[in-house]
C-alpha cells in the first residue's frame, strides 16, 4: 500500500510507452501495478525492450490501483492523468483538501479500510516554495507545514501507519540555509505514531534520523528519511 502526499509531475507512474526520458526511476508504480499505458503511448518500443519490461513487471501486480491515493495533486501531465483515470486511482488536489481536509482524509482511509497497513511517501515538493526551494521540483500553491502536520496526524491516528518516508529534500538547492530539512524534521517531530508495526528503511540519509525507535529494530516504531533522488552535478532533478 502506498499513499503519497506529493506533487503530481513526478508520480512514478510512467512506463516504457510514455516516458519522455527513458529514466527507470520514473516507472516504479507502473511496474508494481503491472500496467502499460498504451492509450497514451508516445514511444515506439522495440521487442527487446518489451521483453525486459515484461520481466521487470513480473508475473503479477504487487499493488492494486484502489490502494494508491495521491494527496496534494497539482501540475499534472496528460499521460499520468489518463492512466489514473482508467485505473480509477483516487487523487485530491491541494484545493480539494483545503476545502475539507478531514473529509478528504476520512474518504482516503475509508478507501483503504481493507488494508492492514498504510505506507506514506511524503514528497517535500508538495510544500509551497515560500517555505523553501530546497527540492528539485517546487511548484506554487503547495501545502503549508501545518497542513501537512494535520494530514499526517490524521493518517497516523488510524493506527495503520507502518512506514513514513520523506523524499526529495535537496540542501544543495536551498537558498534559505537548511529550511527544507528543518521543515521536514518539524513535521516529523509533530507526528504521533500509534501503530506498533512502524518500521524504518534507511538509504544513506544525509542527516540523523528522528524517530520513536532504533532503525535496526523492525519491531519498534520508526520513521524513514531518505537521501535526495538522482540528480546531476548542479543539483537539478533528473527527468522521469
Amino acid at each position: 500500500l502506498h499513499l503519497s502526499i506529493r506533487r503530481q509531475r513526478q508520480m512514478c507512474i510512467r512506463d516504457r510507452y510514455t516516458t519522455p526520458s527513458g529514466n527507470i526511476h520514473g516507472m516504479p508504480l507502473a511496474t508494481a501495478l503491472k500496467e502499460d499505458n498504451i492509450i497514451s503511448k508516445v514511444n515506439e518500443v522495440d521487442s527487446d525492450t518489451i521483453k525486459k519490461w515484461a520481466k521487470l513487471k513480473g508475473q503479477k501486480a504487487k499493488i492494486m490501483p484502489e490502494h494508491i491515493i495521491f494527496l496534494g495533486v497539482r501540475d499534472t501531465e496528460i499521460q499520468e492523468d489518463e492512466m489514473m483515470k482508467w485505473l480509477n486511482i483516487k487523487k485530491y488536489s491541494v484545493d480539494d483538501i483545503r476545502k475539507s481536509l478531514k473529509r478528504c482524509i476520512n474518504e482516503s482511509l475509508e478507501s483503504l479500510s481493507e488494508c492492514e497497513i498504510i505506507y506514506v511517501s511524503f514528497d517535500v515538493d508538495c510544500l509551497d516554495p515560500s517555505i523553501s526551494n530546497g527540492t528539485g521540483t517546487s511548484v506554487e500553491n503547495g501545502f503549508t507545514v501545518d497542513e501537512v502536520k494535520k494530514i499526517l496526524n490524521l493518517i497516523a491516528n488510524s493506527g495503520k501507519l507502518s512506514c513514513l518516508e520523506i523524499t526529495e529534500v535537496n540542501p544543495i538547492l536551498d537558498t534559505k540555509g537548511n529550511a527544507m530539512s528543518e521543515a521536514s524534521f518539524d513535521i516529523l517531530q509533530d507526528i504521533t505514531i500509534p501503530s506498533p508495526n512502524m518500521i524504518a528503511i534507511i538509504e544513506d540519509p544525509p542527516y540523523d534520523i528522528i524517530g520513536n525507535g532504533d532503525p535496526t529494530m523492525g519491531s519498534k516504531p520508526c520513521l524513514l528519511y531518505t537521501s535526495p533522488s538522482p540528480r546531476d552535478q548542479r543539483g537539478s532533478r533528473m527527468p522521469a
